[in-house]
């Protein structure tokens, strides 16, 4: 008779890719371990506020966690590995420079600013990118300390002009209905319309700003 298989926690399977008991991956990089009838007194008493493996809140009488089904009589386990092969989220950023080849309608008692730093910002939330005339003209891009907002000198950008964010599925932008438009390689968006972006697209807005998405 063959042998039925035993997930990481110990637990007979039906299945070979997820514990048909737990859900626990059988492939794991956890050790095997199967309940003893003789297991330390020390053990069986010990109490967890949550599960050790899935962190499950926990009644102070369960000796097996309701969720993965865990036995909480066993030793602690190490936490999970990630597979081989696997790699984190890339983190993705923001390059905002001062481009003047953009400025066509140039203004003489608002010249387009030279040498101004390039600013790199980690994407990780909502940006909302807005005009700030108020900065130094040495600065050029700056965020400020209120929260989600990338402020750029550029009298072409609206106060509120577009929104860049960070989902599950990558950086979208979206343009809030602004006077002047926003491009992504040249194209114009469509008021209030998320568009999906990728590594390498340039986003131009205003008379002279250049938004260009990393990651790394």
């Amino acid at each position: 008779m063959r042998s039925p298989l035993l997930c990481p926690l110990g637990h007979p399977s039906a299945e070979t890719d997820y514990c048909s008991r737990c859900g626990a991956p059988m492939d794991a990089p956890l050790p095997i371990r199967v309940p003893s009838a003789s297991a330390p007194s020390s053990l069986v008493s010990q109490v967890y506020a949550a599960c050790p493996l899935c962190t499950t809140a926990l009644a102070p009488q369960d000796r097996t966690c309701p969720l993965c089904c865990y036995e909480l009589d066993l030793p602690p386990l190490p936490p999970l590995r990630p597979r081989q092969g696997q790699s984190p989220a890339p983190a993705w950023y923001l390059l905002v420079v001062v481009d003047p080849t953009l400025d066509n309608d140039p203004d003489p008692d608002f010249p387009c600013p030279v040498g101004t730093p390039e600013i790199e910002k980690e994407i990780e939330g909502e940006i909302t990118v807005g005009r700030n005339l108020s900065l130094p003209l040495s600065m050029g891009p700056k965020e400020e300390e209120e929260k989600g907002m990338l402020w750029v000198r550029d009298p072409g950008v609206s106060r509120r002009h577009a929104m860049l964010g960070r989902d599950s599925e990558g950086v979208w932008i979206s343009d809030l209905g602004s006077t002047n438009g926003t491009r992504v390689n040249g194209i114009p968006l469509a008021p209030q319309v998320r568009v999906s972006l990728q590594v390498g697209d340039e986003v131009t807005l205003g008379r002279w700003t250049r938004l260009s998405l990393r990651s790394r």
